[in-house]
């Protein structure tokens, strides 16, 4: 857990917040192994498939090396829709475990140009995927999606699934419970209460996600049951992740600051940034660490927020 932690914090070292909600991602999906052919359902940038397939960058990179907007970070922006520096190679001090993903789709082409820097994927596909996939029946042996609960039908995304899983294929996805949106002090403190002006701040802190209604999918876990069952898709293991606690620190974290820490990063040299970047991966490898442990110690079942279930084309 140490190693995989420490990989996100140099990736995401100014939202230490998103490294320890990858690393728990990661380790909830252990027992899941892209075999050839695969695909990446919402491949984004790569950096989380880079990663845990045990690719390794240096320590001078990260993900927001390539960012813009700044300025309208608070309009709901997507300041990672970027890819400026697409020439400029990234370096990486290992490779991963596995060969390559075969297709990586995602409907940002920016992003995929930040993905294709990684080597880890044989070929990109720009596609939407609340429409029907754009590949044939049986395409993929294994499927790996983070993004169904951003669709607007999650029924009609595990029959797509279904369709091009060949026969005992397998598939990963990450979906959310009732306690993710439960968690949420947007939707706690302001939303739900009808939006009250004393908590009106809760909207730069959510800058849309909540709001903009980004989350389309939410179920419990026998609602996420019987959506899959119903398109023919085996469970073959459920692992409950992320607990209020860590949606909580992950839901604030240093995102409302995030736009001058990364313009004070700006302001100095390599040499003096990389030192800092060091001694701040330090202190959050160790509280994190801490974090992750505690939460895999006390955490009951029904206080986490997140399923990651593994399941397999049924033959019919």
């Amino acid at each position: 857990m140490t190693h995989i932690l420490e990989k996100f914090l140099y990736a995401y070292w100014l939202r230490p917040e998103s490294a320890i909600w990858r690393t728990l991602d990661v380790l909830s999906m252990r027992n899941f192994t892209f075999v050839s052919p695969s695909l990446d359902l919402g491949c984004g940038d790569g950096t989380f498939s880079f990663l845990r397939a045990g690719g390794e960058y240096t320590d001078d990179f990260d993900v927001f090396l390539d960012v813009d907007h700044l300025d309208r970070f608070y309009e709901h922006v997507d300041i990672y829709d970027s890819c400026k520096n697409v020439e400029e190679d990234i370096s990486w001090v290992k490779k991963p475990a596995y060969d390559c993903i075969d297709v990586g789709l995602d409907h940002k082409k920016n992003l995929m140009c930040k993905a294709g820097r990684l080597g880890l994927y044989r070929q990109f596909v720009q596609a939407d995927a609340n429409a029907s996939l754009p590949f044939e029946d049986e395409s993929f042996q294994t499927v790996f999606s983070n993004m169904i609960y951003w669709l607007n039908d999650a029924g009609k995304a595990f029959a797509e699934i279904f369709r091009i899983l060949r026969k005992q294929g397998k598939c990963c996805v990450m979906l959310p419970g009732p306690a993710y949106i439960e968690s949420s002090f947007y939707y706690t403190y302001y939303f739900s209460k009808g939006k009250p002006k004393e908590y009106q701040f809760l909207e730069l802190i959510d800058r849309g996600r909540m709001s903009d209604g980004l989350v389309k999918q939410i179920g419990t876990y026998q609602e996420w049951k019987e959506l899959i069952q119903h398109a023919g898709l085996e469970i073959i293991e459920c692992v409950p992740h992320l607990s209020r606690t860590i949606i909580k620190m992950w839901d604030i974290g240093l995102r409302p600051i995030f736009p001058m820490l990364k313009k004070m990063t700006m302001q100095l040299d390599p040499g003096t940034l990389l030192d800092i970047k060091r001694e701040w991966v330090d202190f959050f490898l160790k509280t994190g660490e801490a974090v992750i442990r505690n939460e895999q110690l006390i955490t009951k079942e029904q206080d986490f927020c997140f399923y990651c279930f593994i399941l397999q084309k049924q033959t019919r």
